[in-house]
């Protein structure tokens, strides 16, 4: 489910990856497979072959005016 910001912010709730290991590194997790499941769209439905990090609890920092993070 997302939700829209505004017109150039959107966020999506994603689903938990399961880590076996007491605690997820701060440098994130590599899965073994991933992928994504969106309405008439099957070119996402595996992305193996596509490097991709879950950082769990991840926060966003805004961009200033001149597109820049300040």
């Amino acid at each position: 489910v997302c939700t829209v910001v505004n017109d150039s912010v959107m966020t999506c709730l994603a689903p938990g990856i399961i880590y076996t290991k007491r605690q997820v590194p701060d440098c994130g997790v590599h899965p073994d497979e991933f992928g994504f499941i969106l309405d008439h769209v099957s070119a996402l439905l595996i992305l193996n072959g596509t490097p991709f990090t879950y950082y769990p609890n991840p926060t966003f920092d805004p961009l200033g005016n001149a597109g820049i993070l300040e």
